[in-house]
């Protein structure tokens, strides 16, 4: 009884897995106009940098979350399992600063909140 569990647990995962892969591309396609109006035409500073790398990155690695679910071909090598691991650790620390500078901005750039913003975050 404990195994059939476990394979439906691991079903279910797969499908979330899918499911939130659907979501993000979702996502993508409803906003991409307003993408390319407020962030393709200005200039290149850290705050683009981060955006990118919060927007693209999951892409990444949603998707090779998404092969290792419907993959067929075993398991997942160590090695793609890292850098996968990688790609998400990066992803999540690129939408929390992009979170950060958003705040930090709403709070009229002041000094004490950024340094509590940056204190909490860590």
């Amino acid at each position: 009884m404990s195994s059939i569990s476990e394979v439906a647990d691991l079903q279910i995962s797969n499908f979330a897995n899918i499911g939130a892969f659907a979501l993000l591309t979702f996502d993508f396609f409803i906003t991409f106009q307003d993408e390319v109006k407020w962030t393709w035409f200005r200039p290149w500073d850290i705050t683009r940098v981060i955006f990118v790398a919060s927007r693209y990155l999951p892409f990444i690695g949603s998707a090779l979350t998404a092969y290792d679910a419907l993959s067929l071909n075993g398991p997942v090598t160590p090695a793609r399992s890292q850098a996968e691991n990688i790609i998400h650790i990066i992803s999540i620390v690129a939408a929390e600063a992009l979170l950060v500078i958003r705040t930090w901005a709403f709070w009229q750039r002041s000094k004490r909140m950024l340094i509590g913003l940056v204190t909490y975050s860590v």
